[in-house]
């Protein structure tokens, strides 16, 4: 009786806004999307040249994980800004590897990165294994990863990575370290 006194009252905007919270809340429990500040899912893929990577690969290195696919405006649209991002950031312990949800095969990739110039990692998960384990369920969406392996940004959307801001994420992190600048001179993850 009470509740229905509420939502008689004006309540139901206020009613709506909390369901709605505490489902989406439950649905990124439920995916399964790793957050900031949780250890990231490592996979293993092959990348364009047919070669096999994984993301243990580059540990001790602050990483941008990106999603994406070649049919995507959006990430068409961000693939420039991150290929100038990861040039000038790779020789500070910076690395770009995007993942692509393709599934068409090898040669649409490979002619979007030979068109783009792309020179970072690019990996294939036409099977979205890696994706699933990101629950990854728009693109582009990307997550950096400090050396340690724990994610520290998570960027939904499309992004200008030649922005001022979007610079400033990665200048900030890369400040942080490491982990072969904090003592681990096997430049192994703790």
């Amino acid at each position: 009786m009470k509740v229905l006194k509420l939502v008689r009252n004006g309540a139901r905007p206020f009613a709506v806004l909390a369901f709605t919270a505490i489902a989406v809340v439950g649905a990124t429990a439920a995916w399964g999307m790793p957050g900031k500040g949780e250890k990231a899912p490592d996979f293993t893929l092959t990348d364009v040249s047919g070669k096999k990577a994984a993301l243990k690969d580059y540990r001790c290195k602050l990483v941008m994980i990106n999603f994406w696919a070649t049919w995507c405006p959006p990430c068409r649209d961000e693939m420039p800004s991150m290929e100038r991002l990861y040039k000038a950031y790779r020789d500070k312990g910076f690395v770009l590897v995007a993942v692509s949800a393709d599934r068409g095969g090898k040669m649409p990739v490979q002619n979007f990165v030979d068109e783009y110039n792309l020179t970072f990692p690019v990996l294939l998960d036409p099977s979205l294994d890696a994706a699933r384990k990101y629950g990854v369920r728009g693109i582009p969406m990307s997550y950096i990863v400090n050396g340690n392996g724990v994610i520290r940004e998570i960027v939904p959307g499309a992004k200008d990575w030649d922005a001022a801001g979007s610079r400033r994420i990665i200048e900030d992190l890369l400040k942080e370290g490491t982990c072969a600048q904090k003592g681990g001179a096997d430049g192994k993850r703790s």
